[in-house]
Parts: structure tokens; C-alpha cells; sequence
């Protein structure tokens, strides 16, 4: 009697998780993970329409051009979601990396 046995592997992926970490000022930010394939780690600041951070910050923000989402990996910054700064009245400005390729509409509405 010969006992064939056949497994399949399937890679996990964690894209559309949401991740947080924090900022150089202290400010917790949300990330979407966009792809996690082929060495191409990359995510997005924010997620549909809701605010990436605490709209009653107020000052600077600088998102980094990767970051590091704990046991997810490190991804590449590349997209700031609709709605990601909406009503955050509080900031006086924002640092992009050169890694964002697109700004989603809305994605600081009402900042001024």
C-alpha cells in the first residue's frame, strides 16, 4: 500500500492590515498595507475615509519614506489614503517623502 500524500503552500499575506506606529514627533499614525509580494512591501498612510491620526494634533508631522510595522516587515511609504488628514485643523505643516506616488482626493480636507 503506498500512502501518496500532496500539500499545498500558500504564502500569507497581510495586505489590507492596518498597522500604527509612531512618527519622529511622537504622533501615532494608522498604515494600510498595500502589497506584501515579491520583496515589494509597500503601504499606504491611512485607510478609506478615516483620519490617519488624532485630529486634535497640533503641529508638525513628517511621514517617513518606510516604516516599520512591527513583525509585518518594513514597507515603503507610497500612497496617503482619502480622508487621511481630514479635519486635522492642528497641523501647521506636513513632510512627504519622495516615495508617495499618489495623494488620494480629500486627503486633507478641511485642514485649513
Amino acid at each position: 500500500m503506498t500512502l501518496l500524500m500532496v500539500m499545498t503552500l500558500t504564502a500569507w499575506s497581510y495586505e489590507n492590515e492596518l498597522c500604527y506606529a509612531t512618527t519622529q514627533e511622537g504622533v501615532q499614525v494608522t498604515y494600510q498595507i498595500i502589497t506584501q509580494q515579491n520583496q515589494n512591501y509597500t503601504c499606504r498612510v491611512g485607510f478609506n475615509i478615516s483620519a490617519a491620526i488624532d485630529v486634535s494634533y497640533e503641529g508638525p508631522i513628517t511621514i517617513p519614506a518606510t516604516v516599520n510595522l512591527g513583525s509585518y516587515g518594513t514597507f515603503a511609504v507610497v500612497e496617503i489614503s482619502s480622508g487621511s488628514f481630514s479635519d486635522c485643523s492642528g497641523l501647521t505643516s506636513i513632510t512627504l517623502p519622495n516615495s508617495i506616488k499618489t495623494i488620494k482626493q480629500n486627503a486633507f480636507y478641511g485642514c485649513i
